[in-house]
């Protein structure tokens, strides 16, 4: 069903907060926004996020149903004649560590952007996988790439807290370096032979939790 705006009166977050309250949610507050769009925090602690892009939405609507680990749970998604609406889990954005954080994206970069991938890797083990961060990105990577979406990675902002670990909720179709699924593979065989030597050790190796 396609809600059209024109059929509500009020400034447009008023009209949001209308449209929500018909669709079965009660905002609390706006969380924050950005070019595409902006969030709203639920009476239920969910996210109702507003977005012009078609791209996130259609990511969101892929992972509906599914039990992620790594990405924020999406629950619904609507659309209006002038942007579409995500019903996702909230994460806990507020205890991530943001240096930590910053190691982890810069570490991320290299993962997709190096011309030798494993060069990079085993010049950088030991400060790279001490990061337990990095550790979270690599997960996040293959779930990705599992539901068949991507992930903005470029924006501190775009990561909280789940179960413990770092989880996404910044969904879009292929970008930022997740289109290119070989790095991906190769990335993915050099992590399982990095933990079956750390399995073999002290573990050491991936401390810094």
């Amino acid at each position: 069903m396609i809600l059209k705006l024109n059929e509500y009166l009020g400034h447009k977050e008023e009209i949001i907060y209308k449209i929500a309250n018909e669709l079965g949610y009660k905002l609390i507050k706006k969380l924050g926004g950005g070019s595409y769009g902006t969030a709203f925090l639920t009476s239920d602690n969910k996210v109702f996020k507003v977005t012009y892009s078609s791209g996130d939405a259609g990511a969101a609507d892929s992972l509906i149903n599914k039990k992620c680990e790594y990405l924020a749970n999406c629950y619904n998604v609507y659309e209006t004649n002038e942007f579409h609406i995500i019903v996702m889990e909230k994460l806990d954005t507020d205890n991530v560590n943001k240096d930590k954080l910053k190691k982890a994206m810069s570490s991320s970069y290299k993962f997709n952007h190096s011309s030798s991938l494993k060069t990079t890797l085993i010049k950088n083990i030991y400060n790279i996988f001490s990061n337990s961060y990095v550790n979270d990105f690599i997960e996040i990577y293959k779930e990705a790439k599992k539901y068949g979406v991507g992930v903005d990675t470029q924006n501190i902002g775009n990561f909280g807290l789940k179960n413990g670990h770092l989880a996404a909720f910044d969904l879009c179709r292929f970008k930022n370096g997740f289109e290119n699924l070989e790095k991906i593979k190769e990335l993915e065989k050099f992590y399982d032979e990095i933990t079956k030597q750390r399995d073999n050790t002290s573990g050491n190796l991936f401390g810094g939790h």
